[in-house]
């Protein structure tokens, strides 16, 4: 069978397994937390639902309640079952009662030891999920909690008795939700023993989220709390695989500098928004239908980023712009149901939201699956599979809290980010191995481009070698001419103009003479090192103090006792012995100093001399550049100057300011 025939199996299985697993967890979760079984009690000769605490084992979903829709019940009135399994209205009461033993029940009351605590009572936790959106929780008579605020609630008038009207108009509905831990207790004393009643009082601001964001639950309180734990702790490791898939696509992205990776990373943040925004929900918050709102949304955005994966067009029929759209309005009427009030608006807004979902999950299957036939990369659209089976689930099974781990829609994104999590790796291991690989041969290439360098260099040195040492020759002899010339010359009108020959020659060997040294010493092959600054210039200007008295110079030397710089030694004492030489000669100064300085993480050293300065408008460091007063000097040695010190990464420069001429030499700092 061919490649592309088994990678379209392939997405079939991946679709088929997906949808199987749903149902079967689906089916599971009905039958994974027992109802506690409701009995009917006859309270001050009205008929309520309860539960006793002798049917309670583990933990149990508890379905007895009683429900008066529209109004606030006073704690010590009855709330009878009469309106259970109606839909709950925008404001009302929940009444919950927990009944003692019967006569019967009494004598088997060592099977409750277990609840049993050092007051005398048995204690049972009941977990109220989020209720929206305010809410005040009752046990018998005492206030336990009072989240966000009910519109023209009087707290006092129902918790301390101390108000003489349950209204007050100074209050306004403010929204809040929390799922609680509430305690039960019970009285182990048959003499005493009666049941606990659970009162709620609350209030939604929305026709279409009202009541509880889950099942209420009951049962021994470490059995609650290790289920409700247990769920925020799998829910919490899901947000941080999501959380490091997000940043290793976007740390691909920005090594890769590519845009194709893009989808996964929206995978990736679609994810992570769903189950942070999920999360949120088992603390306190005050922006409980933002966080649904998110949580629709991010299913929207999971639909864009398959849909990214889809062709531009297919013949003539553009396909990729099309569905973006279609995916881009359905997320933003997913968010924005969540702020319709009305039932109507409400259904209208869900209802164009499915619509459109729909379409993009058929044209996604059907693109992908023509996609993998025409042999595109399998492991890129496997989500685009898993997407469409979440996002069903989570519209029509959504995941109540706090039983995620029973959620297929959870499941199915871990896989989704499992897959996006490997391919990510993948890639990741696969730009390490490559750019090692183009490390490895840039070594190699830049070895041999050394190599092949300083085989230029060393052809070049023996060139200068020559061209030094063979015209060198031609000059001394032609030096030996002149001077042969002079001493039998019988025209003293000739004199001069030998003398300014000899002048001349003189200096194309001192010329020469330059350019076999810097052939010999090699300054560019010259590697650089850390090496003290002070005892460089010391060095050099020590020997050449002799020349300053000779010549009437004051030579003042200003330099730290230690300064370290990143310098090739040989090359840095030839172009100091330049400078300093320079002055010297061909100045005519009285004041010749020399500085060092640290500035800005570099070293500046300063020749200064109050002479006449260079008066020609070429550039000083050109080659065979002069001034007037010395029009024999060929100008190579600030030439050569200069390149030493770029070889060392540094700078060299010329300036007149002040009447004193300052070349200064700019190195790296060790």
């Amino acid at each position: 069978m061919k490649r592309n025939n088994v990678n379209v199996l392939i997405l079939i299985g991946v679709f088929v397994l997906s949808l199987t697993f749903s149902l079967i967890l689906l089916f599971t979760r009905q039958n994974a937390t027992a109802e506690a079984p409701i009995r009917k009690k006859d309270i001050s000769g009205v008929s309520v639902n309860a539960v006793s605490i002798f049917d309670v084992k583990g933990v149990m979903e508890l379905t007895a309640v009683n429900y008066l829709p529209n109004e606030f019940a006073e704690l010590n009135a009855v709330v009878s079952g009469e309106n259970d399994g109606e839909e709950p209205a925008k404001r009302g009461t929940y009444r919950f009662y927990i009944d003692t033993l019967t006569e019967e029940e009494w004598e088997n009351k060592a099977e409750l030891d277990g609840l049993l605590k050092p007051d005398g009572n048995w204690h049972l936790t009941m977990y109220l999920p989020p209720v929206f959106s305010a809410c005040s929780v009752y046990v018998q008579y005492n206030n336990i909690d009072y989240v966000g605020t009910i519109d023209r609630y009087n707290i006092d008038y129902y918790a301390t008795f101390a108000a003489s009207s349950e209204f007050d108009d100074a209050v306004l509905h403010q929204t809040a939700t929390k799922p609680m831990f509430i305690d039960i207790p019970i009285s182990s004393d048959g003499k005493y023993s009666k049941e606990c009643k659970v009162t709620i009082h609350y209030e939604a601001d929305n026709d279409n989220f009202v009541g509880f964001l889950g099942p209420v639950l009951i049962g021994e309180d470490g059995a609650i709390r290790r289920v409700v734990n247990g769920n925020r702790s799998a829910l919490l490791l899901g947000a941080i695989l999501a959380a490091v898939t997000l940043l290793l696509f976007l740390l691909i992205c920005i090594l890769k500098r590519s845009f194709f990776f893009i989808p996964q990373l929206l995978f990736a943040v679609g994810i992570f928004s769903a189950l942070c925004s999920t999360f949120a929900f088992f603390g306190y918050t005050t922006v409980p239908y933002f966080l649904r709102g998110i949580r629709r949304f991010s299913l929207g955005f999971m639909l864009f980023a398959s849909a990214m994966y889809l062709p531009k067009k297919i013949g003539k029929v553009p396909v990729l712009y099309p569905i973006c759209a279609v995916t881009v309005a359905a997320t933003v009427l997913a968010f924005l149901s969540l702020f319709c009030t009305s039932v109507a608006a409400y259904l209208a807004v869900c209802s164009a939201y499915i619509v459109l979902a729909a379409i993009s999950i058929l044209v996604g299957y059907g693109c992908t699956i023509r996609d993998v036939y025409k042999n595109k990369p399998l492991g890129l659209r496997l989500n685009t599979m898993i997407i469409g089976v979440s996002t069903i689930m989570a519209l029509f099974a959504e995941y109540p809290i706090p039983f995620i781990t029973l959620s297929p829609a959870f499941w199915l994104y871990l896989v989704e980010i499992g897959i996006t999590f490997v391919l990510g790796l993948r890639e990741f291991v696969s730009a390490e191995v490559h750019n090692r690989y183009l490390t490895t041969n840039l070594e190699q290439e830049v070895q041999k481009q050394t190599q092949s360098l300083q085989n230029v260099l060393a052809e070049r040195d023996k060139i200068l070698l020559y061209v030094s040492h063979d015209m060198k020759r031609t000059v001394v002899g032609m030096n030996d001419s002149l001077t042969d010339l002079r001493q039998h010359l019988s025209d003293p009108a000739l004199v001069p103009k030998v003398e300014s020959l000899l002048q001349k020659n003189a200096e194309l060997k001192k010329d020469f003479a330059e350019i076999g040294k810097y052939g010999r010493q090699n300054y560019v092959a010259e590697q650089s090192e850390e090496v003290n600054l002070s005892e460089i210039v010391l060095s050099v200007t020590n020997d050449l103090r002799p020349d300053c008295e000779a010549n009437g110079i004051i030579l003042t030397v200003t330099i730290p006792e230690i300064l370290n710089i990143y310098a090739k030694k040989v090359a840095l004492e030839s172009v100091i012995l330049n400078l300093v030489l320079n002055a010297i000669e061909h100045s005519f100064c009285s004041h010749l100093t020399v500085t060092a300085v640290k500035r800005r993480g570099m070293c500046r050293l300063d020749v200064i001399d109050d002479g006449q300065g260079i008066t020609t408008d070429k550039d000083v460091f050109a080659p065979f550049v002069s001034d007037h007063f010395s029009e024999n000097n060929s100008g190579l040695g600030l030439f050569l100057a200069r390149n030493a010190i770029e070889t060392m990464h540094g700078e060299l420069t010329y300036e007149r300011r002040d009447n004193l001429t300052i070349f200064s030499a700019t190195l790296p700092l060790a």
